[in-house]
């Protein structure tokens, strides 16, 4: 939390030091809209966001622009790329989601301006949580190319970051990483391992396949597949004889199942409402 403090104005940072001081859980989201009120979310309430006087700060354009200028480093054209997906990056993997104004050009966002929405995502390392999937998916001295499947907000990335420094250090795997939001290493803020091996900022479809071709890797690991052409890269690389982990937006395995996955990978581990509660699936069946 302290490591994003800085992009707020002054009054924003103090009432939300002040509101949340006596909170019990880990605050994942804060919401920042345009003339609205603040919000703060944890993974089981939302707190409005007040000042010294118990009054709601609302946010204005001044407020937002002050944000925005800060997270781009005083630079939007420095992050036209991640702006125009939707998202700035900040150090520490923290995820700033955006909603505004977008322009195309040639079928593609050229320019995403006006900003009136803000998402901050605070990203956290749980040690240790990934050793149980882990070890259910190691056979023969390999591991079986398994896709994370889950609602937003479900620990997928928290997951997978756990998975990279448990195979790295602990089951002496060569890991690569195409970390393209750049949440899953942040910017090396993130233990992941000593035997990986991380692009950043690449996109998956290029990024599995230099690794390949330049790292060697056992396993490879990428968050969110997004259409078909991250599936072919996934299935390129299984072909090549490299485990692939990844992770998909879903509920069940019929989700995954009508995304035409089920057949790319051996297994598929579906992460329940709680933290620790999975449940995996090989050829169709629990295990």
């Amino acid at each position: 939390m302290e490591n994003i403090m800085y992009i707020f104005p002054q009054r924003i940072k103090e009432g939300i030091l002040l509101s949340t001081i006596n909170l019990k859980k880990p605050i994942e989201e804060i919401r920042i809209v345009r003339d609205r009120p603040i919000i703060v979310k944890t993974s089981d309430s939302e707190h409005l966001i007040k000042d010294t006087m118990d009054r709601v700060i609302y946010t204005s354009k001044e407020d937002v622009d002050h944000i925005v200028c800060l997270a781009s480093e005083h630079s939007m054209y420095l992050k036209e790329d991640e702006i125009n997906k939707g998202y700035m990056t900040l150090k520490g993997g923290c995820r700033i989601g955006i909603c505004g104004t977008v322009s195309y050009m040639k079928n593609s966002i050229a320019h995403h301006g006006n900003i009136t929405s803000l998402n901050i995502r605070l990203q956290r390392e749980i040690i240790g949580c990934s050793k149980k999937i882990v070890q259910s998916l190691i056979y023969d001295g390999g591991i079986y190319s398994t896709l994370i499947v889950s609602p937003p907000k479900k620990g997928k990335t928290t997951l997978l970051r756990d998975m990279a420094r448990v195979l790295s250090d602990e089951k002496k795997f060569r890991v690569g990483i195409v970390d393209e939001r750049k949440e899953i290493w942040g910017m090396g803020d993130f233990n992941v391992g000593m035997r990986s091996d991380v692009l950043c900022g690449c996109n998956k479809q290029d990024g599995i396949m230099m690794l390949i071709r330049t790292m060697a890797p056992d396993v490879i690991i990428v968050d969110e597949l997004g259409g078909k052409e991250d599936a072919k890269a996934v299935e390129e690389a299984i072909n090549c004889g490299v485990a692939v982990i990844a992770s998909i937006h879903g509920s069940c395995i019929e989700d995954v199942n009508k995304k035409g996955l089920g057949k790319v990978f051996d297994c598929t581990v579906i992460l329940g409402n709680e933290y620790g509660d999975f449940k995996i699936f090989k050829g169709g069946e629990e295990i």
